[in-house]
């Protein structure tokens, strides 16, 4: 029997796309690191709900409805999958077939979190919350009052009470005691219940410490 390269080039085209040359193409389509890659693809239903998420990712990206740079929320994205989703899953004995959380509502978290708008630690309980109910992330974050403080007015309040009632870490921190910021940081952080966006009270505190 002979068959011809065009025969044979048509056949190879129905084959599926087997887990290396997935992982492969995940690199260099996605940016993510290898070894995430490879974990992604290992399991077929997962690298397709990926891809997914992605799809969704770029389309909220498109129509404006998230700020964040695509490639960012694409390696958290990977993050999440490795870290996160796959341990609820083990914890819930829960697998994608029966997950209740959509691609859309996956990918609106991730953009939420790469937008800056809540903190990892808040992150996962929505997260969480959304595997047990399958609820919308943006309603789950108002229900639970879980959003980031980035309001400077608000958050120059409550440095300027801290540093009122640190005065002593203020002198180490001008004394060359950087771990004294620190410290400042950790207690804005809790007078704020953890909902102070970081980046903007170190810009502050650097602005106040001066």
């Amino acid at each position: 029997m002979k068959f011809d390269e065009e025969y044979i080039n048509k056949l190879r085209r129905k084959l599926p796309e087997f887990a290396d040359a997935k992982s492969a193409r995940f690199v260099e389509q996605y940016g993510i690191t290898p070894a995430s890659a490879e974990t992604i693809t290992s399991e077929k239903k997962l690298a397709d709900y990926f891809e997914c998420v992605v799809s969704e990712i770029r389309e909220k990206i498109k129509s404006k409805e998230a700020a964040c740079e695509e490639g960012k929320a694409v390696k958290l994205a990977s993050n999440y999958f490795i870290t996160e989703l796959r341990k609820y899953l083990l914890e819930t004995k829960q697998n994608l077939e029966t997950l209740k959380v959509t691609a859309e509502n996956f990918a609106e978290l991730i953009c939420i979190v790469a937008d800056g708008k809540i903190n990892s630690s808040a992150a996962q309980t929505v997260l969480a919350e959304m595997i047990k109910t399958g609820g919308d992330p943006s309603h789950i974050i108002e229900e639970k009052n879980l959003a980031q403080v980035s309001d400077t007015g608000e958050l120059e309040k409550i440095i300027k009470d801290i540093l009122a009632k640190n005065k002593q870490s203020v002198e180490d921190y001008k004394a060359g005691k950087t771990n004294a910021k620190q410290f400042l940081v950790g207690q804005v952080m809790a007078a704020s219940k953890g909902k102070a966006n970081p980046g903007v009270v170190m810009e502050i505190l650097e602005n106040k410490l001066k």
